[in-house]
């Protein structure tokens, strides 16, 4: 099933920020044993984002590409890895593709939840020790999607 173009040159540079705070975020835990590091993102789409037809210019390199490399993949990708790498996302069909990803990774530990990103992140608040666990959730829903009770479960963790 083919998606359908979105996003424009902001979306390009939101994930090349996230991708630099990651970067920096990993190197932060790096020498802190005992600490598990997750990266969470909860509306993972498809782990890349199809290139908008509406595009007035895409930097060089990206005219000829069909898709941008998204958040979940650019996590993947990463020198350093995280811990774990949880993927929600609501839509089935996105899902499966994350199972390719997920495949295509066997050496990371990659969950992927084919649920409401509320659901999840509420989910994932409460069944992880977060003593001992920081993460990192990337929250880049397609509307107002996040309920408010969702962000002050996030904020009750103090590690995330």
């Amino acid at each position: 099933m083919a998606q359908r173009p979105f996003g424009s040159l902001h979306t390009i540079d939101k994930l090349d920020c996230l991708e630099r705070y990651l970067k920096a975020y990993l190197k932060v835990f790096k020498n802190r044993p005992g600490i598990r590091t997750m990266y969470v993102d909860a509306f993972a789409g498809t782990g890349d984002i199809p290139t908008a037809s509406s595009y007035d210019e895409l930097p060089l390199g990206l005219e000829d590409q069909e898709f941008i490399v998204g958040s979940a993949r650019r996590a993947l990708a990463l020198p350093e890895c995280f811990s774990e790498y949880v993927f929600i996302e609501k839509k089935r069909g996105n899902a499966l593709a994350l199972e390719k990803l997920r495949a295509a990774n066997p050496e990371k530990n990659i969950q992927i939840k084919n649920a409401d990103a509320n659901f999840g992140l509420r989910q994932l608040c409460a069944e992880r020790d977060w003593q001992k666990c920081r993460a990192v959730v990337f929250l880049d829903p397609f509307g107002s999607q996040v309920d408010w009770v969702t962000l002050e479960d996030l904020g009750k963790t103090k590690a995330i």
